[in-house]
């Protein structure tokens, strides 16, 4: 999980020590068991933490996260594949989604008309 300035509660779940789980920082480096706190330098945050779990074997990534997170991702370049959900339901005003400059590679129909679009970047389908 990816908390820069430790803001998230104790109390949640993440930190229940009931599974593995490493908590990127710009503050401490701590190790609880289960619960590691690794602290990462700030100027090259993302790509710190990509090399962190790199040297620890980590062979796959998946990243859930707000809008500014997903562009960090998407602008560095630090991604294969991106799945989204598109629904057909309106939910008012909000945060506009980051752009995808990679290649549709599919599109499924889902219930109540939503769609799941994937995209991969270009490098990754040897283009």
């Amino acid at each position: 999980m990816l908390d820069r300035n430790l803001r998230l509660k104790s109390d949640l779940h993440l930190f229940d020590h009931s599974l593995p789980t490493i908590c990127y920082n710009l503050v401490k480096d701590q190790d609880e068991g289960n619960l590691a706190f690794v602290k990462v330098e700030g100027e090259k945050y993302l790509e710190n933490i990509l090399t962190d779990l790199y040297q620890k074997a980590v062979q796959s990534v998946l990243v859930e996260g707000g809008s500014q997170l997903m562009h960090e991702f998407i602008s560095q370049g630090y991604w294969d594949e991106i799945r989204v959900f598109k629904s057909t339901k309106i939910f008012g005003e909000g945060i506009v989604a980051p752009r995808i400059s990679g290649m549709l590679v599919s599109e499924t129909e889902l219930p109540e008309g939503d769609r799941l679009l994937v995209y991969q970047q270009e490098e990754i389908l040897n283009i």
